[in-house]
């Protein structure tokens, strides 16, 4: 009960060296691709050509989903420092659609990578909360998940393994706030 599926196991570790990624990417990759409908041949080539990481991919192929722009021009426009909320306000992104995702707060970012585990694995906005306040990155949340399928018993014991890993003193990420950083305002999360 406690084991990881060898399936998600197996691919987990071909996307890793087949692509050179870090388990955090290709994870990442794999979890975007399946949820966006996306090759992950194609997001790895996006990956390393624009040079942006998966945590700013993620949001941006969410943003280029909805509003009809390209990739590239959704990374090419956003400001240093603006948050991807913002950016997607001003390229169109429509509101309700933020908000259709979007359950009890959090930055945009940490509602692209929720959509995209609920979309893969039903995996509950609320177990993602939960995870996330014992300070885990949206990315790390996204590894443990791909790695244990969404299931509670092995993503507890690989989120403990993290956790362990991380230098002491380090603090967990704020509340809202990811691997991105965004910055949401409040009701509406800054759209």
């Amino acid at each position: 009960m406690g084991t990881v599926a060898p399936a998600q196991t197996t691919l987990l570790a071909k996307v890793t060296t087949d692509h050179k990624l870090t388990p955090l990417e290709a994870a990442a990759a794999i979890v975007i691709g399946d949820a966006l409908g996306f090759k992950v041949d194609a997001l790895v080539m996006s990956h390393k050509s624009s040079n942006d990481s998966f945590a700013i991919l993620g949001p941006a192929i969410v943003i280029s989903k909805n509003t009809g722009h390209s990739l590239d021009y959704v990374l090419k426009n956003k400001p240093k420092g603006e948050g991807w909320g913002n950016v997607a306000k001003k390229l169109g992104m429509h509101p309700g659609t933020f908000n259709k995702m979007r359950a009890k707060g959090g930055s945009f970012e940490n509602q692209c990578w929720m959509n995209m585990l609920y979309t893969k694995y039903r995996f509950p906005e609320s177990e993602y909360v939960r995870v996330q306040k014992q300070g885990l990155s949206d990315l790390e949340i996204v590894l443990v998940v791909v790695k244990s399928e969404g299931k509670r018993s092995p993503l507890d014991k690989y989120v403990k393994e993290i956790v362990a890993a991380k230098p002491k003193g380090s603090n967990p990420p704020a509340a809202g706030k990811g691997a991105g950083g965004g910055k949401g305002k409040g009701k509406g999360g800054g759209l």
